[in-house]
């Protein structure tokens, strides 16, 4: 899903948003593209530090 995501913002698209990179990489409706983003907008935790 990330991969589908990162390919369709860097494609050369007209119009980025979820109908059209998730007709890109194949999918009937966006909702996939949609329920990731929204996981990852609405996660305010910080990252894990290394080591």
């Amino acid at each position: 899903m990330f991969a589908d995501l990162i390919e369709g913002l860097l494609s050369d698209l007209g119009r980025k948003n979820g109908w059209t990179m998730a007709g890109r990489a194949g999918h009937a409706t966006p909702h996939r593209i949609q329920k990731f983003s929204a996981a990852a907008s609405t996660n305010t935790s910080p990252a894990p530090s290394p080591g």
